[in-house]
């Protein structure tokens, strides 16, 4: 099984655990080079993000890891 990781927003920080595990499982991992596409409408960040999902999705991967990290930033501002 092929999973693709994104390095964008707080996935990149916690991007070394995700291969680590994911490899430990016996899961290949597919990064997908970071470089926006220009010709999106959309700001800097989201052009990158995008381009990083067509790339994946041209090298092949089942799935797309897209890890929610706002459940512990809730829980963490709360009160």
């Amino acid at each position: 099984m092929r999973v693709g990781v994104l390095q964008g927003f707080l996935s990149r920080r916690y991007l070394a655990f995700w291969e680590a595990y994911l490899g430990a499982l016996g899961v290949e991992v597919v990064r997908a080079p970071v470089e926006p596409d220009p010709r999106l409408p959309y700001c800097l960040p989201v052009q990158g993000l995008l381009a990083q999902v067509e790339a994946l999705k041209e090298r092949g991967v089942d799935y797309l890891l897209l890890p929610d990290l706002q459940l512990s930033l809730i829980h963490i501002s709360e009160p």
